[in-house]
């Protein structure tokens, strides 16, 4: 077979999960099985430009021209015309007239020019746009991967047309089919579970603890996430304030690591004062970092959560986790039938995450160094499901699936 030419479709090139995880699974792809990658990113101004970047530099995929449409004189014109019908007639003349030139371009660049083979789509907009879109004019085989996000989406109708659509679909978590099953229209056969991957890490520059000032004794908490509320970096620095203040834990640190938006900004300033709590922004590289940490903590209730590519991070380099039970979280951190993490649960009287909870969760690793000692090994084990080479191979079976069922 004729190596394939597959065309990504993401909303935009933010640091993500499943932004990330895009990035790692082009590449693999690449290096093991010789595709061709082209990449549609349909809000382009919404990019991170770090980040954006170091996506197309570390992929080197061929990105494809979003299709502008024209504008002037006439444009202005001819849109106050389309009102004016609407109005009138409830004609929109103009828009159709647009969305035909715009099926032409697609049509003529990814069937011609690029001789694109198949589409996978990533996040529920990116699905939409591709059913709608794309695949109409194109008639190639289309594969979404659900990280999640229709999880809390109610719109059984735009789903409905999303499964009659589509010819494949991985997701990373039995939880992100839920809203397809409501439908009671029958998924295509062609879906397997497949979690994110990492690559096994190998020739890191890890950062030395000197680099911020802290010694081989002291025991340090670390977060790499979004920088968003739900992911709960407050949780875990009161979680680290109540273990250190008036009490003999002066060794205990806090790392945390992610965009520095209006959010990330509000945190280290409202917590300034703990010398402790280290604010060390965003990194490219989560992994020089998590190797600094002795344990990996993330009290996240976003709502979405499914599979968070902090915490196949964290087990990469051997860490043990505290965590929640959302999504796959407690099969993450499992080897066979032993745990290399805490999941906490406990909620306070608001029903929100207790802080206090994932305080003592972090108190038994600093107290029990066997504890800690055994979920390191752990950790490294249960990191072995999430191997980038295994996720590339079940993603090429998908694929081919739907190549031969179109």
């Amino acid at each position: 077979m004729n190596k394939l030419s597959i065309l990504f479709v993401i909303n935009s090139l933010e640091i993500g999960g499943a932004e990330t995880f895009l990035l790692r699974l082009i590449k693999e792809l690449k290096q093991s099985f010789q595709i061709h990658p082209y990449l549609l990113v349909l809000l382009p101004e919404k990019n991170d430009p770090t980040f954006a970047n170091f996506f197309l530099k570390e992929t080197n995929v061929q990105l494809i021209p979003k299709y502008k449409n024209p504008k002037g004189v006439t444009d202005s014109l001819f849109w106050k015309l389309n009102g004016l019908y609407n109005r009138i007639a409830k004609k929109t003349f103009y828009e159709n007239l647009l969305q035909k030139q715009e099926n032409k371009y697609y049509l003529n660049i990814l069937t011609k020019k690029y001789k694109i083979d198949l589409i996978n789509s990533h996040l529920l907009s990116s699905d939409i746009f591709a059913v709608k879109h794309i695949k109409p004019i194109i008639q190639k085989p289309l594969v979404i991967t659900n990280q999640g996000c229709y999880n809390d989406y109610n719109n059984q109708n735009t789903i409905i047309e999303i499964i009659k659509n589509i010819d494949g679909i991985t997701y990373v978590a039995e939880k992100n089919l839920t809203s397809f099953y409501n439908t009671q229209v029958p998924i295509t056969k062609n879906r397997m579970l497949i979690y994110n991957g990492l690559a096994y890490p190998q020739n890191i520059e890890l950062k030395k603890r000197e680099s911020l000032g802290l010694s081989k004794n002291d025991f340090i908490i670390g977060q790499v996430s979004r920088s968003i509320e739900t992911k709960g970096l407050e949780i875990s620095i009161r979680a680290i304030i109540l273990l250190v203040e008036g009490k003999q834990n002066s060794n205990i640190k806090l790392i945390l690591a992610g965009p520095e938006n209006e959010y990330y900004n509000y945190l280290k300033e409202k917590y300034k004062k703990y010398i402790y709590i280290y604010f060390v922004g965003q990194t490219m590289q989560p992994l020089e970092w998590i190797g600094m940490f002795d344990v990996g903590i993330l009290p996240t209730s976003f709502p979405g959560e499914s599979c968070p590519s902090s915490i196949i991070e964290y087990l990469a380099l051997g860490k043990p986790v505290i965590s929640t039970n959302i999504g796959e979280i407690p099969n993450m951190i499992k080897s066979g039938n032993d745990l290399c993490g805490i999941i906490v649960s406990e909620q306070d009287e608001q029903h929100n995450l207790d802080f206090t909870a994932f305080s003592e969760a972090i108190l038994k690793y600093y107290k029990d160094k066997e504890l800690l000692k055994n979920h390191s090994t752990i950790a490294l084990k249960a990191f072995e499901k999430f191997s980038i080479i295994k996720t590339a191979e079940s993603y090429m079976q998908i694929y081919n699936n739907a190549l031969m069922n179109k």
